[in-house]
């Protein structure tokens, strides 16, 4: 049973250490419809397999990498989430269990956010979604 989580990092390629943040929202995933029409009205049936557009705001605590490095509109960019879980196991003991959450797609804006002593950036990158696993 997870109790909390305890950080995660944010890293680019799966190797580089891109930035620390402390919330995530994960997207919602909204199946694609196609409106029909029936005997008296239309309804709307979804697509199997197709998703609506998607995107995800990914808020950081502190960048380490260069983050404007992220906004080549024409490549994608490979991002990993990897989060700390506080959780109980078995034994009633507490312990540790990594997560991790990749991300993949094209980079629609960087909010660079401001810099003061002892306060987060309040940085932030969303991205559309090109695959969320």
């Amino acid at each position: 049973m997870v109790i909390k989580t305890a950080k995660y990092n944010v890293y680019k390629d799966g190797r580089k250490l891109l930035g620390l943040a402390d919330s995530i929202d994960m997207p919602e995933i909204t199946a694609r419809t196609e409106d029909t029409e029936v005997p008296g009205g239309t309804i709307s049936v979804p697509i199997p397999g197709q998703f609506e557009a998607t995107e995800m705001t990914i808020p950081f605590q502190q960048f380490f990498g260069d983050i404007f490095s992220m906004m080549n509109t024409r490549e994608t960019v490979a991002l990993t989430l990897r989060i700390a879980n506080e959780a109980v196991n078995g034994a009633g003991n507490i312990s540790m269990v990594p997560t991790r959450i990749s991300v993949v797609g094209i980079p629609k804006s960087i909010s660079p956010g401001s810099y003061k002593n002892g306060t987060s950036t309040g940085a932030s990158v969303v991205i559309g979604l090109h695959y969320l696993y």
